[in-house]
């Protein structure tokens, strides 16, 4: 099921999404970005740096207003982190309570049982390196980047799954329901061995949002509906750089560890080539991917307080004194326990020929032309062809090239078009023509560059066109150089502010429609002295013809009188 992913509509190819994720989970297909959930590790800062907001996270939401309605107890498991974001801690809990949550308990309930099995581990097993095991975001880039240091990860579930067994221990028809800044936990409620431990996972985005929504307004009662149950200092103590090992201080320093508190990808990555090579002494890791732990988780509410205030906030209510109920739930470190296991996808591997192949395909023939310059998403050039090569990258997502190549074919345009081409500034002056210009107008030389269009063609009113920031579309114009004829176009660029001119030269065009223009003139004069000619002769001998006729006449009339006559004497 696809946890994560990016609103097809609103994706408009930045790349923001590929710099910033520190695994490369993201692939584009049609200019789309998808993630890869082979690589994915949900630590969600694609969606946070994302400039056109097109994230697609699933909500549980509507299942749990499904259950509420129902008359199912419903039972929410709060991250202690919840307190940075809420001036009021227990007006949020008011509200969720409002919301129909049957109760609200502290996820620091399922932290304690954590810090007791991580002790009785390190008691046990005092193994050279230890790594925490609570963020889920941590847990997947180790089983998917660095199956390695598997054997180094404390073999148990996280704060929030502990919760949910404990719940579920005492309730097991009761709906668990974590809420938190955290991502990842959604990822991590589904994995198959954490299945039905919690039922739905809820950001405080989201669960604000829901809030926002329904309208709430709270009374002055809001003080008798706080948590079902606390956690201890210890637990509450886990969103911050160093909870963890607080909890383990005593147990780790008389096992000779080490204590080193990892915050972020960028850092986390690094300790982990470092475990891979080896290279550190004996150590104890409290690592989260987030900057500064938990409260720098990427789903937060809108117009959260700044990072530092947050923590100074969790921190004062660590220290509140009114702690509530304690929990009656009870779990053993063998129901606590779990295993890692390698997900890493063996990459094809390139030979080094394909590989210069694609760099050359995005315009890298030598090492001066990798510039590395990051654009892309990836760091270097040679990671870009080997996403290419992997299927995951486009050749049109290199920046440079894309830029070379557009530069390169409009220069082609301009340099090769048969018709003039003048670019204008609103001083009127001249910025740059091409050889078709130089060539129809008989420039030898730069002298026009920063001259007056006019001194060239000054049948056109150029101040009109700025100043109207108008078009003049296929204007036939009589130029005064060489009787050249053309055809004009001139395009306000209103971006650049500058006037784009074109002219098509039509002077032999224009001679040709003229001979042929005389020469049907000559044509019909001609035609027009022939059937004169033709007229004449037929008059002349239509005249002989008549006075013939008529002789005839009078020579057949007299012939036949002469006739008769003869008869009449016999």
């Amino acid at each position: 099921m696809r946890i994560l992913n990016f609103a097809s509509a609103n994706c408009r190819n930045c790349y923001k999404c590929l710099r910033t994720c520190p695994i490369k989970a993201i692939r584009f297909n049609e200019n789309q970005a998808q993630i890869d959930e082979n690589l994915c590790i949900a630590c969600g800062q694609c969606f946070v740096v994302c400039p056109q907001n097109a994230r697609h996270i699933k909500s549980d939401i509507e299942i749990v207003k499904e259950a509420i309605d129902k008359g199912q107890e419903v039972i929410g498991s709060l991250a202690p982190s919840f307190a940075g974001f809420f001036t009021e801690p227990n007006t949020f809990i008011q509200q969720l309570m409002g919301l129909g949550f049957s109760s609200v308990e502290e996820t620091a309930i399922g932290a304690e049982y954590i810090t007791k099995a991580y002790a009785n581990y390190i008691e046990e097993n005092n193994p050279n390196y230890v790594v925490t095991s609570c963020c889920p975001t941590i847990n997947l880039l180790v089983e998917r980047h660095y199956p390695e240091s598997i054997e180094y990860m404390l073999p148990f579930v996280s704060p929030m799954i502990a919760h949910g067994k404990a719940i579920k221990k005492e309730k097991k028809e009761a709906m668990t329901v974590f809420i938190g800044p955290c991502i990842s936990k959604k990822c991590e409620a589904l994995n198959q061995y954490n299945a039905g431990m919690i039922d739905a996972v809820l950001t405080l985005e989201e669960v604000v949002g829901w809030i926002e929504d329904s309208d709430q307004y709270l009374g002055d009662n809001y003080e008798k509906k706080v948590l079902g149950y606390n956690g201890e200092d210890n637990g509450r103590s886990y969103p911050i750089v160093g909870g963890i090992a607080n909890g383990l201080r005593d147990c780790l320093i008389n096992k000779g560890y080490d204590i080193l508190s990892i915050t972020g990808l960028s850092n986390s990555k690094s300790v982990f080539e470092e475990l891979k090579n080896k290279s550190l002494s004996k150590v104890f890791i409290e690592i989260s991917a987030c900057n500064e732990s938990c409260i720098g988780g990427p789903a937060i509410p809108k117009n959260s307080v700044g990072l530092f205030n947050r923590k100074q906030k969790l921190k004062r209510y660590i220290t509140n004194k009114n702690k509530g109920n304690e929990p009656l739930y009870f779990l053993t470190d063998n129901e606590l326990k779990r295993t890692f296991e390698s997900q890493k996808k063996e990459k094809e591997k390139i030979s080094e020929s394909t590989l210069n192949k694609i760099l050359k395909k995005l315009g890298k023939y030598q090492l001066i032309d990798e510039l590395n310059c990051g654009a892309c998403g990836y760091n270097t050039c040679r990671e870009k062809a080997l996403a290419v090569f992997e299927g995951v990258s486009q050749i049109d997502m290199c920046m440079p090239y894309m830029r070379n190549k557009a530069e390169s074919l409009s220069n082609v345009i301009f340099l090769n078009s048969p018709n003039a081409i003048f670019i204008v500034d609103e001083q009127l002056n001249i910025i740059d023509l091409n050889p078709s210009a130089k060539n129809m107008f008989e420039i030898k030389s730069e002298k026009y560059i920063s001259q007056p269009i006019k001194n060239l063609i000054n049948q056109i009113e150029w101040e009109n066109i700025f100043r109207l920031k108008s078009d003049i579309i296929n204007k036939r114009i009589q130029f005064n150089h060489n009787n050249l004829v053309g055809i004009l176009n001139i395009l306000y660029l209103h971006k650049e502010n500058i006037l784009l001119t074109i002219i098509t030269n039509i002077t032999q065009e224009e001679k040709r429609k003229k001979e042929l223009s005389e020469m049907r003139e000559n044509t019909l004069n001609i035609a027009q002295n022939v059937i004169n000619k033709q007229m004449r002769v037929a008059q002349e001998i239509a005249s002989l013809l008549g006075e013939t006729t008529a002789e005839t006449k009078v020579a057949l009339t007299k012939l036949k009188e002469v006739v008769k006559g003869e008869e009449g004497g016999l």
